[in-house]
């Protein structure tokens, strides 16, 4: 799994298997994929700003013989040397799991913390969502709530947020 559309969509699967563990009482892990799939959608729209088409390939990009072309002109592939260069840093870079940080790789950082001084509602969600973390997944059961599972997946994909259905599309639309 590499381009943008394909981490676009594990982060849809990612969602619809927060939903079925939710209605089965699975809140903590619930509550963690819902996350995952934020952070995926974010990962997406950095490969689509970046264009990398390899994110999680372990493989530099150097390695790779389709971004050097033997024909190009010496100049040329030392300004391609240099993309690619800057390509690899920015993969190992986003190899994180902090939503700031990858918000910020996104170019929509103020504009999400503008979205959150818009309602208490919206800012109480992004609070929420901003207690996600890898370490979810080995919390005790009872640790997330029905209640905040369930507004976190309500707010991935129906809150209304400047004409967008839920954060998800409000990432993929900015």
């Amino acid at each position: 799994m590499n381009t943008y559309e394909e981490i676009h969509e594990l982060a849809k699967q990612r969602l619809r298997e927060a939903k079925l563990l939710l209605k089965e009482g699975h809140y903590n892990i619930a509550f963690y994929l819902a996350g995952y799939s934020i952070e995926l959608t974010l990962k997406a729209k950095i490969c689509e700003h970046f264009n990398i088409l390899d994110l999680f390939s372990e493989e530099n990009i150097s390695n790779n013989t389709n971004y050097l072309k033997e024909n190009d002109q010496k100049e040329q592939n030392e300004k391609i040397g240099k993309i690619i260069k800057i390509k690899n840093k920015i993969k190992e870079m986003v190899k994180i799991h902090d939503f700031d940080t990858l918000m910020l790789f996104c170019g929509l950082y103020s504009k999400y913390v503008k979205l959150s001084q818009i309602t208490k509602e919206i800012y109480n969600n992004i609070i929420l969502i901003n207690t996600w973390n890898t370490n979810i997944r080995y919390k005790k059961i009872g640790f997330i709530t029905k209640e905040q599972a369930e507004n976190i997946i309500l707010f991935l994909e129906e809150y209304e947020l400047e004409n967008n259905k839920g954060l998800l599309q409000w990432i993929e639309n900015n």
